[in-house]
């Protein structure tokens, strides 16, 4: 029965990607015990479970433990740890803050994303977000004001720089397009989704060239559904400041 009804509220594309039976939907839910509680033929979220004495025993939102994120907590509150630059001079001094915090950590780690823009009828593509993210903050580029910021900030460096391993979903595109447009030659890089299809390979058996590729919000449900089911944080424009 439960099955049936994630099956009813959830697209096919998703339900691939968490469970293609009731088995794997039960193994999936016993995986993320932090999330989901489990009683009988009724699934709740941890944080709206009711208590023995029938009140609601929902966590705290600003806890940390609830969101089970230590690092960035899915509140209003990590909204100023996010920098948006786009003029060289501030860009090459959030690039030394984020350079200091990756020398400060144990694993000399990033998340890196960029946003692509195809411009005229020749369908030319460019560059015009970079994200990079520390333990502690978060650098957005604005790389349309300026392609100088890629060149000349100090991105160049952390991009090329093998000794920092970059983690980022689906790097190929976008690592033609630095290598060709850019001259930028990224290095030591962790991509989520030729991760997640090597564990697809090795849980069904497929050819990795017959596996689908995965979005990055369905890659979060499947690996971190609290990521996404946890977070207060609604979706805002880069032009709006953090309150």
């Amino acid at each position: 029965m439960f099955y049936q009804r994630f099956c009813q509220r959830f697209s096919h594309s998703i339900r691939q990607d968490v469970a293609t039976n009731p088995k794997e939907l039960l193994q999936f839910l016993k995986l993320n015990r932090g999330l989901f509680f489990i009683r009988s033929n009724k699934v709740t979220l941890v944080k709206n479970r009711p208590s023995e004495d029938g009140s609601e025993n929902g966590s705290d939102e600003g806890d940390l433990e609830s969101n089970n994120n230590s690092v960035f907590p899915l509140d209003q509150n990590a909204l100023a740890r996010i920098h948006f630059v786009k003029a060289l001079k501030p860009a090459q001094e959030l690039v030394e803050r984020l350079l200091q915090d990756i020398h400060n950590q144990e694993r000399k780690v990033v998340g890196l994303d960029f946003k692509t823009v195809t411009v005229g009828i020749d369908g030319e593509l460019f560059l015009s977000l970079c994200v990079v993210a520390t333990q502690s903050q978060i650098g957005v580029f604005d790389l349309a004001s300026s392609d100088v910021i890629i060149m000349e900030s100090g991105l160049r460096d952390i991009l090329e720089n093998d000794k920092i391993t970059k983690v980022i979903h689906d790097a190929r595109r976008v690592g033609s397009l630095l290598a060709h447009k850019y001259a930028v030659h990224m290095v030591n890089i962790f991509d989520t989704q030729v991760a997640h299809s090597v564990l697809q390979h090795e849980k069904f058996g497929k050819p990795l060239h017959d596996l689908r590729s995965i979005s990055f919000v369905n890659l979060q449900r499947v690996y971190y559904p609290q990521s996404i089911m946890l977070s207060d944080v609604t979706p805002r424009k880069l032009s709006q400041s953090p309150k």
